[in-house]
């Protein structure tokens, strides 16, 4: 394709035209990232539980709003708490001695997220492994430590655990549905290229329009492709008498 000046219909058409290989390359694409999601990635299985944490003034103040914002960003505190060497130092040495399962402060800090619920005093402890049994023991292990723990540092007067961690079987991540919508987008892109790029380094003459605009000669006539089926032909030799041949034997 040689014209300087390439319409959004000659796109269309030009895809249209190699639709068989867009729907492949969207295929494949598909295909590979589905393989690599569900063979060659490792599934990842979150448990969390959800805490809240009753300072000793909430039942003097229990209408004094002010009271109330200063424990909503007290959770900032907690969250630091949670995530302290101390509370996760403990839980490694327990799960060692306990399980015999053998990890880091900094591993568990990576596994490990506190989130708040907006303009609430609850907030989530929840922790991702390969592995939901470990996941939920991790999570149970940090609840427990942050209790025990959160009272000696700060004048709280109570954790309240409202929702205990639970075995999650379903795993977090990959997400193999998003996984495979990207792979089929990227592939449709790719094609998309392919055909492009097919399409502007072919040079052969496809009709008469290319002779009489960009090399400037004029067309004085045409030849019709013909093949036996055309002709009613039903051999060979038939073929060759009619292109004025001469037939064997």
């Amino acid at each position: 394709m040689d014209e300087s000046f390439v319409s959004l219909v000659d796109i269309v058409q030009i895809l249209i035209k190699r639709l068989k290989l867009l729907i492949i390359f969207t295929l494949l694409g598909g295909l590979l990232a589905g393989g690599l999601t569900y063979f060659f990635i490792q599934k990842q299985y979150s448990s969390s539980a959800q805490l809240i944490v009753l300072n000793q003034s909430d039942q003097l103040s229990a209408n004094n709003l002010s009271d109330l914002n200063a424990n909503v960003m007290m959770i900032n505190t907690y969250k630091d708490i949670v995530k302290s060497k101390t509370i996760l130092g403990e839980v490694k040495d327990e799960m060692l001695k306990d399980e015999g399962y053998q990890t880091s402060v900094g591993e568990l800090t990576n596994q490990i997220q506190v989130t708040q619920n907006q303009n609430s005093q609850v907030f989530s402890v929840s922790i991702t492994t390969p592995d939901p049994h470990r996941s939920q023991e991790i999570v149970d292990l940090v609840t427990k430590k942050f209790s025990e723990k959160v009272t000696e540092y700060l004048k709280v007067q109570k954790v309240s655990v409202l929702s205990p961690a639970s075995l999650n079987t379903s795993p977090s991540s990959p997400n193999i549905h998003m996984n495979l919508l990207i792979g089929l987008v990227i592939g449709l892109i790719l094609g998309v290229m392919l055909v492009l790029l097919l399409e502007i380094t072919d040079d052969t003459v496809k009709d008469e329009n290319f002779i009489i605009n960009e090399m400037g000669v004029n067309v004085l006539g045409g030849v019709r492709n013909f093949d036996k089926k055309s002709l009613g032909l039903t051999s060979q030799c038939d073929f060759i008498t009619a292109k004025g041949g001469r037939p064997n034997g």
